[in-house]
């Protein structure tokens, strides 16, 4: 009597613990498949106004360089589970080509990678420097759209890069003046 009592509890204590651990796997998720959009958003993380905004910035920036960036917004990686390997996978799966960008983030899991084809024409210390200086920020901060639209605008080489050609503005404006002052 004891010995089933005993399988008993411990069956019990195996659906419960098997239960606890459901929600957890759910919310997790596989590489993804883009359709027509270069949004992917399972966990709502974007608003749909905050989702054109992006989407122009997207446009604005391929228009501009050639580069498309395409976001990835879910609740965790999974199979694979680290960011870096979830990325590579779902650019791998949706045949991304050298100069398109991959954001991919994991809001509940608090991961990011930003993955290029190592044929892209932004070498990996500007991925790295545009992921930990331009879109690190605004995702330590909750903003997933600013995020991913400071993301575009660098890759772009817009704005957002925090480099590009602004110091050449700067420049001419200078001469400028000095010329009208003159």
């Amino acid at each position: 009597m004891r010995s089933v009592r005993r399988g008993s509890i411990a069956c019990a204590v195996l659906v419960v613990l098997a239960l606890l651990q459901a929600p957890a796997v759910a919310n997790a998720e596989q590489p993804v498949e883009f359709g027509p959009s270069p949004i992917v958003d399972t966990v709502d993380a974007v608003t749909d106004d905050e989702a054109r905004a992006v989407e122009a910035a997207i446009a604005e920036a391929a228009d501009r360089s050639g580069r498309q960036l395409f976001v990835a917004y879910v609740s965790e990686f999974e199979d694979p589970a680290d960011a870096g390997s979830w990325a590579t996978e779902t650019a791998n799966d949706n045949n991304m080509g050298s100069e398109d960008y991959l954001l991919a983030v994991a809001i509940d899991g608090r991961a990011y990678h930003l993955s290029a084809a190592e044929d892209a024409s932004l070498s990996a210390g500007d991925i790295d420097r545009i992921a930990l200086e331009v879109i690190e920020p605004h995702l330590r901060d909750g903003d997933w759209a600013a995020a991913a639209i400071a993301g575009a605008e660098a890759i772009g080489g817009g704005g957002g890069s925090g480099g590009g050609l602004g110091w050449l503005w700067i420049a001419l404006l200078v001469v400028v003046a000095a010329v009208v002052v003159v």
